[in-house]
């Protein structure tokens, strides 16, 4: 050990580099086989009725539950933990003081405990852990762990992720089940399965899954959404309104929400309730686009017209998102509501100009032509 005091001057002028030396000397300990692994396994793991079904390191598991975490911590330094009485001075200073701290920390784990909201952040941030950790690695060399070593959940859930990114849905449901059969009670697991049903358009068993995530963590905002989506894409509107209700109660201050649920509204008919979410959303986030065009489309509705409203909306969403043909065609309809053509037909030629094969936009330019009198144009714009 290099001694350091406040006077590098005493060590001498090479005192940093001389440090850097020794420490690169110092071999780096396995680290599923070291002590580093037995402390973070002992602290996630709470006492039998509180407990972190995630094994990080399962296949020492054994050596822990059958002969105690003391005897696997000196096990994994090599040292025999039956030794005389006479040797317990020669065991390293450092070697006493980490085991008094995992045992202060499991003590104490025992007298505090955690919330189920605690346990489940403490897992989910495992798992994006474990996902970070294998994110160098090629995908086929994770494969080749897995089958290595089948019962590390750390490589299931970190193949499971990468499968799902290169869209590989079936190899990403396969390595979320053998990781789900490891931690039984993982809602973030079931929750990720879900959403790679989801993606692959398999309703009922993404259904499934979020239904055992949500009993599992029902104070989890996220899995109430996508099991909103699961329930509108079945054509549940009740159902999925109900869920983004819960959602939005979870979690009050997220706009994105809000978006899904005005869509739910209006495809109930319920402009009104629209309106509302989309004012909401709006007073989280002025300066969002999406909602802006809802509501200059909602005013253009019979029910409740207002092309006043439409228009100020829509200019407010094109100034967010300029390049939004949709919004621009649904302006253009606005203003020749209003008879304002001239503007009408700058909007409509703005978009033809950045997508001549535009239907839409070819369909209003030639009712647009049409209230001008130019009907030879209007049929040919119609036509086209």
């Amino acid at each position: 050990v290099l001694q350091i005091d406040s006077h590098p001057a005493r060590v001498g002028s090479d005192w940093e580099s001389r440090l850097e030396e020794r420490i690169g000397q110092i071999t780096r300990p396995p680290i599923q086989e070291g002590p580093v692994a037995f402390m973070i396994y002992r602290r996630m793991h709470l006492p039998e009725n509180r407990r972190i079904e995630l094994t990080p390191f399962r296949r020492l598991k054994d050596r822990i539950s059958t002969r105690g975490v003391d005897a696997a911590l000196m096990e994994a330094v090599g040292l025999e933990y039956d030794l005389p009485a006479a040797t317990e001075l020669a065991r390293p200073r450092w070697w006493r003081r980490l085991l008094q701290r995992i045992k202060r920390t499991s003590d104490r784990d025992k007298v505090i405990g955690q919330t189920p909201r605690q346990i489940y952040e403490g897992t989910k941030a495992w798992i994006e852990g474990a996902e970070e950790h294998v994110s160098d690695l090629p995908t086929e060399r994770l494969r080749d762990l897995v089958r290595e070593h089948p019962g590390e959940l750390a490589h299931c859930v970190g193949l499971a992720a990468r499968e799902a990114a290169e869209q590989n849905w079936k190899e990403a449901i396969d390595s979320y089940t053998r990781a789900i059969r490891f931690a039984t009670d993982c809602a973030t697991l079931y929750g990720r399965r879900g959403s790679i049903y989801l993606a692959s358009d398999n309703h009922q068993a993404a259904l499934a899954d979020y239904n055992q995530a949500i009993a599992l963590a029902p104070f989890e905002s996220s899995f109430f959404y996508r099991r909103s989506q699961i329930f509108s894409g079945l054509g549940a509107w009740d159902q999925a309104i109900g869920d983004l209700d819960i959602a939005i109660k979870l979690a009050p201050r997220e706009p994105a929400f809000l978006i899904p649920l005005a869509q739910l509204r209006l495809q109930t008919g319920r402009y009104q309730q629209a309106i509302d979410d989309l004012s909401r959303l709006l007073r989280l986030d002025p300066n969002c686009g999406p909602a802006h065009a809802m509501l200059g489309w909602i005013y253009q509705q019979p029910e409740m017209q207002d092309l006043n409203l439409a228009i100020e909306n829509l200019s407010r969403s094109l100034g967010l998102m300029p390049d939004e043909a949709s919004t621009r065609i649904q302006r253009s309809l606005a203003y020749a509501s209003q008879n304002k053509l001239e503007l009408a037909l700058v909007d409509c030629q703005t978009v033809l100009r950045a997508d001549p094969e535009s239907a839409a936009a070819h369909g209003v330019h030639g009712r647009i032509l049409q209230m001008r009198g130019e009907f030879s144009e209007a049929i040919e714009a119609c036509t086209q």
